[in-house]
């Protein structure tokens, strides 16, 4: 609090005096609070972003997928097994048209600007993974790339997953390239 008040103060003060809304963002729910308690908001409005959200779990529990808690994703998983004939593979640069095209794919259905970043954060990704470190693998049904996940294990040795897309007409290839990759690596 000490740090952040003063450097939300200053950002109210110079947004005022210049006529500009206060607009902002990614603040967790404590630095809300602060704004709240410290700085005169009459008409402060505090809004999740979903897609900022960040999800942590235990690697043995995306594994096993024990218990209540993951029936469900259990289940896809389950079911995908069942109803497909699948390959769990590693990527590698003959995949890289294929693997862009289900990103355009799953970009025509989001938001354009959002989309066109993605796609070429994924490029940069798969271009370099071996640069960077990465792990990249592809799902497939019936030789056809139906999902991927991009991820590394940072220096504190939590696995990160950077990007995962998957058809959602294959259902449950989501949670399936999800559970695979964790078991993985």
């Amino acid at each position: 609090p000490e740090y952040l008040v003063p450097v939300m103060m200053k950002i109210v003060t110079f947004c005022r005096k210049n006529g500009m809304k206060v607009h902002m963002e990614r603040l967790t729910n404590n630095m809300a609070e602060l704004a709240r308690k410290h700085i005169d908001c009459r008409k402060c409005e505090v809004l999740e972003s979903r897609r900022d959200f960040e999800y942590l779990y235990d690697p043995t529990e995306l594994i096993k997928l024990e218990g209540k808690k993951f029936k469900n994703k259990r289940n896809f998983v389950n079911g995908f097994k069942e109803r497909y004939q699948y390959e769990f593979l590693p990527y590698d640069n003959s995949m890289r048209e294929e693997l862009l095209d289900l990103v355009r794919a799953w970009g025509n259905t989001h938001d354009e600007l959002d989309a066109q970043n993605e796609y070429k954060a994924i490029e940069r990704s798969i271009d370099n993974v071996d640069n960077l470190d990465l792990f990249c693998d592809v799902l497939k049904v019936d030789g056809k790339i139906i999902a991927f996940e991009i991820g590394y294990i940072n220096p504190a040795n939590v696995g990160v997953v950077l990007f995962e897309k998957a058809n959602i007409d294959y259902r449950g290839s989501y949670q399936a390239i999800c559970n695979f990759f964790t078991e993985k690596h």
